[in-house]
C-alpha cells in the first residue's frame, strides 16, 4: 500500500478556530440528490470562513473523542465553543467491511467504539476526506425478516461518511506533516432504491426519471465549494457560546 505525505493540525483546538464533526451529506446516501454539507460560515461577525480554509478528513463509521463525552460537554456548558478538541484524541468507530449486531442493543458508550468495530486513530485516514469520501456498506446481522424464509437475515445499509472540518487557516492553528497511507475508495453503485423500497430519482423536464450520480474521486487535502444542506445533527464549534449543536439546519 502506497502512502502520502499531508498537514494535519495537531495540539488542542479550543475558543478561536472554527471546526465541524457531521456527515458530509445532508440527505442520506439512499436519498439522492445528494447535498454536500460546509462547515464554513461566511457571515461569521467574528470569524468568518469560506470552505477553502478548511482541511477535513472522513471515517466510514462514526467520529468519537476517546477522552470525554462531547455531547455531556455541550449539555454542561452551553455549547462547544471552549471544547479542547485534539486530533490525537479522536477515532474512527469504522463499520465499512464488519458485521455488527443487528436490531436494538445496548446504549453506546460515547468515548468507546463497539466490540466489534476497531478504533482507527482519526489523523491515520487523513487521505480521506470531503473531496473523495463516498457511501459505503454497513453490515448488521439478523437486521431484517424475509418473508420468504420467515427468519431474520442479514441487513445491508447504505452509510454516509462522518467528516471533520477544522480551519487550518486560523492563526492559532498549527499544522505538522505526516506520512498516511493512501485513501482506499469503493464507489458503490448508483442506489436504485431507497431506506422504504421506493425507485431513486427525480423527474427531469420531460417527465422521464433519472438517478443522481455517486461523488466524484480525487486526493485532496481540502474542502471544495458545494451546495450545503443539513438535516442531520452537527457538532461545530460556532464562535460563540451556546450556538454548537444544530439539527436540521446548519448554521
Amino acid at each position: 500500500m502506497g502512502s502520502i505525505t499531508t498537514p494535519i493540525p495537531t495540539g488542542i483546538i479550543s475558543s478561536g478556530p472554527r471546526w465541524c464533526m457531521m456527515n458530509i451529506f445532508g440527505w442520506g446516501p439512499d436519498h439522492p440528490p445528494y447535498k454536500y454539507k460546509e462547515c464554513a460560515n461566511a457571515t461569521d461577525a467574528e470569524n468568518p470562513t469560506q470552505p477553502q480554509d478548511f482541511s477535513t478528513i472522513c471515517c466510514d463509521g462514526k467520529i468519537i473523542d476517546t477522552s470525554q463525552d462531547m455531547y455531556k460537554y455541550f449539555l454542561r456548558n452551553n455549547g462547544l465553543f471552549s471544547y479542547p478538541l485534539e486530533l490525537d484524541n479522536l477515532v474512527c468507530c469504522r463499520e465499512a467491511g464488519v458485521r455488527q449486531m443487528g436490531g436494538v442493543g445496548p446504549f453506546p458508550n460515547p468515548t468507546r467504539c463497539d466490540a466489534v468495530l476497531t478504533p482507527t486513530p482519526l489523523a491515520s485516514l487523513a487521505a480521506t476526506n470531503t473531496k473523495n469520501a463516498v457511501p459505503y456498506l454497513a453490515t448488521y446481522e439478523s437486521g431484517k425478516w424475509d418473508d420468504e424464509i420467515s427468519a431474520n437475515v442479514d441487513s445491508v445499509k447504505t452509510r454516509t461518511p462522518e467528516c471533520l472540518w477544522v480551519q487550518t487557516t486560523h492563526p492559532d492553528v498549527t499544522l505538522m506533516e505526516v506520512q498516511v497511507p493512501v485513501a482506499k475508495i469503493t464507489t458503490l453503485p448508483i442506489p436504485v432504491t431507497d431506506a422504504w423500497g421506493d425507485t431513486v430519482g427525480y423527474f427531469d423536464a420531460e417527465g422521464s426519471t433519472s438517478l443522481f450520480p455517486t461523488s466524484t474521486t480525487s486526493a485532496m487535502s481540502t474542502t471544495s465549494t458545494r451546495t450545503r444542506t443539513s438535516a442531520t445533527a452537527t457538532l461545530s464549534s460556532a464562535g460563540r457560546k451556546g450556538a454548537a449543536l444544530t439539527s436540521v439546519e446548519g448554521r
